[in-house]
């Protein structure tokens, strides 16, 4: 195997761990956020997991707020439906990050190649 094709697997690796790595982070926040307490007159819950599955509200999360689905952060107990709406802009978002991620191990490999 040439230096560049290890280099691309690594790429790779780091990607894959990048992402089983965001998943676990943001099933965490999110399952913090079910369980805000909220508080004064501002409720704040599901801020955290907004920030990290913004990519998925641009894409997604608006066709869906059209469809009226809707987490609902109110509640201690998520129900079904919001349990599956995370789940889904979770992996929208994770894919995201792998594209971005791949297309930056593109760049590098054409980086590499071109240098004498």
């Amino acid at each position: 195997m040439g230096q560049i094709e290890v280099i691309l697997m690594k790429l790779t690796k780091i990607g894959l761990s990048l992402v089983v790595l965001y998943v676990i982070i943001a099933f965490v926040v999110a399952l913090r956020d079910f369980n805000c307490g909220g508080g004064l007159d501002i409720n704040i819950c599901g801020l955290g997991t907004l920030f990290l599955t913004f990519p998925s509200y641009l894409t997604v999360g608006w066709l869906l707020s059209k469809m009226g689905l809707t987490i609902d952060f109110g509640n201690r107990s998520p129900s079904a439906t919001d349990l599956a709406l995370l789940t889904t802009h979770i992996i929208i978002s994770a894919i995201i990050l792998y594209l971005v991620v791949l297309a930056i191990q593109k760049a590098v490999s054409r980086l590499i190649r071109r240098s004498p």
